[in-house]
């Protein structure tokens, strides 16, 4: 249940639009400008928590891991979580819920669904979390509620109504609380400190958080900033004035619609800058956006796109600023669909099994899964050691080819990283716009990726389809 629902259906109905790169004029060669001011722009975000830049979120969907015992089975996983790099977990909603309607149709706002496990389950897997240095975050589910939750009953007036005095429903069909009513606001802030009090989760990410308005969730936020200081708060959202007081961090919902359209509708590269450039334009200052590719509301990006185009976009988004996310079994190019109301299990088998020859050629079952898993690793590797990439400056630099290529730098101090992506599925030989002192760079991570001659101060690169290069410039040498 989210906004990325409606690009879900819209991107069918937009290929035909999208496919077309004459239709779009590449922008033209730029550094980072200044930022714009506007309504939200000029204004100052939240003060972002010490750590918050360095997180990498990892979605857990426990309808992959059921139809029983989710949260033990998904407590299996805790540590393969850890090593790939992640530093919290997203846990969808742990509520009883209308089978009907999926997890986001809650029926009992304090209970454990029987599927999932008991809260003794729940408990344990956040004491395991916290064991390997993982922090935990809730799905809350406030816009609406199940028909069949007993508030429905017991407190009719936390429900909206119409001129009629009808229950008035979501656009999910769903009947839609009230947050203008004190008594509702009370309901649900209790309950966002009871998880927090009683189980020792680390934040919220709110569904749908716009629904319920910037007023309730500043309230909600004083009460948790009280109660329970350095709480993280995740909005599904982009509702930019939800990030001045109650929030720490948005969903970069525009961004991964650039991406899919640059990776599969061939949008040309350069409105990933432009798309950046309306983000810092329309969120208040410091707003730290979500990186995502894959999530419980769309298609798998390696089944849309296959998982060298998949990987390609994950190599912008584990090095742009904002927060990675990285949905359950992606890192494994996991293919099977998402749907928030069937069970799909994650195929974790990772290793090659049965060998066939076909045509003279030895082929592996199961050679396609998990073979993302190194290059996921190393991509956070890089991220994690490097505080350029999490704290640092994005300098957007020119290409030969702004159609096909992103390219930009990130910068700390003395630290300073070239990124460049090919976002087709054409090999590219090109240069880079860097000035001579910025010409020395040497490769962390080269994947289809070569960097050959500088001719009048350009570097050139060839990469192949889906190719990327990550390079850091050589230090500079003191003088004797």
């Amino acid at each position: 249940m989210s906004i990325a629902e409606k690009f879900r259906r819209w991107l069918p109905l937009a290929a035909s639009a999208f496919a077309i790169p004459a239709l779009f004029a590449p922008a033209a060669p730029a550094q980072e400008v200044s930022r714009p001011s506007g309504m939200y722009g000029g204004m100052p975000a939240r003060a972002v928590l010490p750590w918050a830049p360095d997180t990498i979120i990892y979605q857990v969907w426990l309808n992959s891991y059921g139809p029983r015992n989710a949260l033990q089975n998904a407590e299996k996983h805790l540590d393969d979580v850890a090593k790939l790099g992640a530093t919290m977990i997203q846990l969808s909603p742990v509520h009883p819920h209308t089978l009907a309607a999926g997890p986001y149709s809650i029926d009992d706002y304090y209970g454990v669904d029987p599927a999932y496990g008991t809260k003794q389950d729940l408990k344990a897997y956040v004491e395991h979390a916290h064991r390997l240095g993982l922090k935990v975050i809730m799905d809350v589910v406030f816009v609406h509620t199940s028909p069949a939750n007993p508030l429905m009953k017991e407190h009719p007036e936390y429900y909206a109504r119409n001129a009629a005095g009808k229950v008035e429903l979501s656009q999910w069909g769903l009947p839609h609380l009230n947050p203008a009513n004190p008594g509702t606001r009370k309901y649900l802030i209790d309950n966002l400190l009871y998880w927090a009090n009683d189980f020792g989760v680390d934040g919220f990410r709110a569904d749908v958080a716009s629904g319920m308005g910037a007023k309730f969730w500043n309230e909600a936020r004083k009460v948790l900033d009280k109660a329970h200081p350095g709480l993280f708060m995740l909005a599904e959202s982009t509702a930019p004035e939800l990030m001045l007081q109650a929030f720490d961090a948005s969903y970069g919902v525009s961004h991964m619609w650039t991406l899919f359209k640059a990776l599969g509708l061939g949008q040309p590269a350069s409105e990933v800058h432009k798309n950046w450039e309306s983000d810092r334009a329309k969120f208040p200052r410091g707003t730290l956006l979500l990186r995502n590719l894959d999530n419980h509301d769309q298609r798998r990006a390696v089944t849309e796109f296959g998982n060298r185009a998949a990987i390609a976009g994950m190599a912008i988004n584990l090095t742009l600023d904002g927060i990675p996310f990285i949905y359950n079994g992606q890192e494994i190019g996991d293919p099977n669909p998402t749907p928030v109301h069937f069970p799909y299990p994650i195929w974790w088998q990772q290793e090659r099994t049965a060998a066939v020859k076909v045509e003279g050629l030895t082929l592996h079952r199961g050679g396609y899964l998990g073979q993302d898993l190194p290059m996921y690793k190393k991509l956070i590797a890089i991220r994690k050691a490097n505080r350029a990439f999490t704290h640092g400056a994005v300098g957007w630099i020119g290409n030969s080819d702004e159609g096909r290529i992103v390219s930009y730098l990130r910068s700390d101090g003395e630290q300073k990283f070239l990124v460049l992506v090919n976002v087709t599925n054409r090999p590219w030989t090109g240069t880079v716009a860097l000035s001579p002192e910025e010409i020395g760079f040497h490769p962390l991570l080269a994947e289809e990726a070569e960097a050959s001659a500088v001719p009048n101060n350009r570097l050139t690169f060839t990469l192949g389809p889906w190719g990327y290069y990550i390079g850091e410039r050589n230090p500079v040498k003191a003088l004797p």
